[in-house]
């Protein structure tokens, strides 16, 4: 099934016009329930709880997530048609179009490289520092963050471990060098790089209605009332978010579930849900190649599990966010509840280099060459040497993911932003710094961006460079004061509060539009002035006749104290 939709979900320019008709009739079928079936992704999301609740252990929840990614990816779309989407509905609401592409902004974009000062260039000669490459370079400048000062109070308990893991990166670094590099060099183009900020600055339209409200209060005393009724399109999205409405909570659990199994920081626990089942053979190994052969399969079985996880998580939010805000805010504050932000840290809370240089595959053993060429002799030595691949695409995605994952959850949420301070992120953010791909370095200063202001001033001084990175890379906002705390959202916050409004607000919005019988006992009251006398109602016919015996019986009649009204008002 995964083969069958990854084959017809691809476009080719010489697909004859009949082989589109039926690819559109594919996805239809798939993404819109018919004669009251479900669809399709959310038969895999049931698959997933049951396997993840005991009732289904058998499930190959490998195969499962990968088809549900495959079959979001179709339904739903990709970032391509994502984008297309955004343009569409910018043009429905006579906005402009947007004037840039941020997918195409990071292709652009490469490894920021901070300028060195006179003492940080002494202390690397005192050093002896020497000059050195790893594959990555290939497309990125040297590393700019090795040389960082962590001298902060926050990062003087992890200052072993991090040695640690900086010995364990130079070894890997050493490794790469002895590689042959010569063949990729002469088949990459030299690639012309912008200059000047990639971005263009932007403000919040949260910013502009904030700052009309305030000035409509202040000087006309008025404020304008909400909307009470939306035209619903009933695209693919909208019938995935109803069909998984009431059991999102678990879905969000479920998938961290897998997450946190797959992870390789994870530890085995009795507890745990076994997601080995279908690749663990009956017998255990008895010789060091069948050992070694298994260690490298049920390596390469999580990555896949992670690679799949963080794919299909990043689709839903950026399609529910581009469908309806609050479907967005639902998912998000899900993730939030299960733990997933501490989960994803501690994801990276590892040797990152080492996980993204891992050669985890046989590529012999690989579909589909183990079916077209003859397979040679396996041997221990051979498993050794791995693939000719200088690092694992397959996981540096998987970590891309995660953070885009980290900054949807983070972004604009000032109690979410403590978070990644309490669980001391900064330092593990840092590390991941050292990978150098310039969208992942993109997310990750977005990440540091986020709680710069609440670091404190011994953190900002310490890590100047990380703070120009973030200037060069990371788009500018209009009145975000980011890197400094001087501003309100620096200040002691009610988080709580903020995070029951916005469940207040999901709630109201999901009883208004999902709720199948909009007059029942508790659907919420509107007590906005101007919204309600802008009510459309539909009066009888015969009303213009028989108004002014209204206004006798239902309001001249009744007394009415105007003292209670106005104190109230």
């Amino acid at each position: 099934m995964y083969l069958l939709v990854e084959n017809i979900r691809q476009e080719a320019p010489e697909d004859a016009s009949g082989w589109n008709t039926q690819r559109e009739t594919f996805r239809i079928e798939l993404a819109f329930p018919s004669n009251g079936e479900e669809p399709f992704a959310h038969l895999l999301f049931t698959m997933v709880t049951k396997f993840c609740s005991g009732h289904s252990p058998h499930f190959p929840m490998k195969k499962v997530l990968l088809l549900l990614w495959k079959v979001l990816l179709f339904t739903l779309g990709g970032f391509s048609e994502l984008q297309r989407m955004k343009e569409q509905k910018r043009a429905d609401l006579s906005l402009p179009s947007l004037s840039e592409d941020s997918i195409q902004v990071m292709k652009n974009m490469k490894a920021t490289t901070p300028p060195s000062y006179g003492i940080e260039l002494g202390e690397q000669q005192k050093r002896g520092r020497r000059s050195r490459r790893d594959s990555l370079d290939l497309y990125n400048e040297k590393d700019p963050f090795k040389s960082d000062e962590s001298t902060g109070a926050e990062e003087e308990e992890n200052e072993d471990s991090e040695n640690m893991m900086d010995a364990e990166s130079d070894m890997q670094e050493r490794e790469l060098m002895s590689q042959p590099l010569s063949a990729l060099r002469n088949n990459t183009e030299k690639i012309c790089f912008p200059k000047g900020l990639p971005w263009a600055p932007k403000v919040r339209q949260t910013d502009i209605e904030d700052f009309l409200d305030m000035s409509r209060n202040k000087f006309i005393g008025f404020t304008l009332g909400q909307c009470g009724e939306e035209d619903v399109e009933e695209t693919a999205t909208e019938c995935l978010f109803r069909a998984m409405l009431v059991n999102i909570p678990q879905y969000m659990i479920a998938l961290l579930k897998i997450l946190l199994a797959a992870a390789p920081t994870s530890k085995a626990k009795t507890d745990s849900i076994n997601i080995l089942a279908d690749i663990l053979p009956e017998e255990m190994p008895v010789t060091v190649l069948q050992s070694m052969k298994l260690g490298i399969d049920v390596n390469r079985h999580k990555e896949i599990i992670v690679k799949s996880v963080s794919a299909l998580v990043v689709l839903l939010l950026k399609h529910f966010k581009l469908n309806h805000i609050y479907q967005f805010e639902y998912v998000s504050q899900h993730l939030v509840f299960a733990n997933c932000i501490p989960l994803i840290l501690k994801f990276f809370n590892q040797n990152i280099m080492s996980y993204i240089c891992a050669k985890n595959s046989i590529s012999i053993l690989d579909f589909p060459s183990c079916v077209v060429h003859e397979l040679p002799e396996l041997t221990a030595e051979s498993l050794e040497s791995g693939d000719n691949n200088q690092f694992c695409w397959r996981n540096l995605f998987s970590c891309i993911n995660l953070l885009r994952i980290l900054n949807k959850l983070t972004k604009w949420k000032h109690s979410r932003t403590m978070m990644l301070v309490v669980f001391k992120s900064a330092p593990i953010l840092k590390r991941a710094l050292k990978v150098k791909q310039a969208m992942m370095q993109l997310y990750v200063l977005k990440l540091l961006k986020l709680q710069t202001k609440y670091l404190g001033r011994q953190w900002r001084k310490s890590n100047m460079k990380t703070i120009s990175a973030i200037y060069q890379m990371v788009r500018h906002r209009m009145n975000d004061d980011w890197a400094y705390g001087n501003d309100i959202d620096a200040r002691p916050w009610d988080f709580q509060a903020e995070e029951c409004t916005l469940r207040g607000n999901i709630e109201s919005f999901n009883n208004r539009r999902y709720e199948k019988n909009p007059n029942w006992e508790f659907s919420p009251v509107d007590n906005c002035l101007q919204s309600v006398m802008g009510q459309n109602l539909q009066l009888p016919e015969d009303f213009h006749c028989t108004y002014e015996l209204w206004l006798e019986r239902e309001v001249f009649s009744n007394p009415i104290q105007w003292e209670d009204l106005l104190q109230y008002s």
